[in-house]
């Protein structure tokens, strides 16, 4: 069964356009995030403040490989930081059935987001003004080689534009 994976930096909009695209191709979608947050019961800032980073990633990478075991066609949305844990982006590449996609908006256009986002945000919330924008560059350019190795690449403006990166099966003559 076919499945769809979104992944860029925070703010790039794979929430946004996961149920969009999940919605047009008739498939389920899950947000990662949304999914750790239902399963473990608390918000990821409540689990990276009680629990750690490192525990978060742990059960990031677990519940990331339960999703891809799913049979049904999906959506998957991943966190910003998913692709770049040890191991992951190569499992999601040699992945058969796996559409992997980069939503690459401009930096700018994330650091305007993010700066009105930041409270959400474990990596961001305490950080303010030029310091939280020059935090989002410095994590774009150390995140940007992962993401970059995603074979599609969505610049995040139109939804005809990631439809256009689904391979769909031939409709039947009639």
């Amino acid at each position: 069964m076919q499945k769809v994976v979104l992944m860029g930096f925070m703010g790039a909009g794979k929430s946004y356009w996961g149920p969009k695209l999940a919605q047009a191709l008739g498939y389920s979608f899950i947000d990662l995030d949304q999914y750790i947050v239902q399963q473990e019961g608390r918000s990821i800032p409540e689990l990276f403040a009680q629990k750690g980073e490192a525990y978060f990633r742990a059960q990031e990478k677990s519940y990331l490989l339960d999703l891809l075991e799913q049979k049904a066609p999906l959506v998957l949305a991943l966190g910003g930081g998913t692709p770049c844990q040890a191991g992951i982006l190569p499992l999601l590449l040699e992945q058969k059935g796996l559409q992997l996609i980069f939503i690459d908006p401009p930096l700018a256009v994330l650091q305007n987001r993010l700066a009105q986002e930041a409270e959400g945000r474990p990596l961001l919330a305490q950080k303010k003004g030029p310091a939280l924008q020059k935090f989002i560059a410095q994590y774009w350019t150390q995140r940007r080689p992962y993401y970059l190795q995603a074979p599609y690449r969505f610049s995040g403006e139109q939804l005809d534009e990631l439809l256009a990166l689904i391979p769909r099966p031939p409709k039947p003559e009639q």
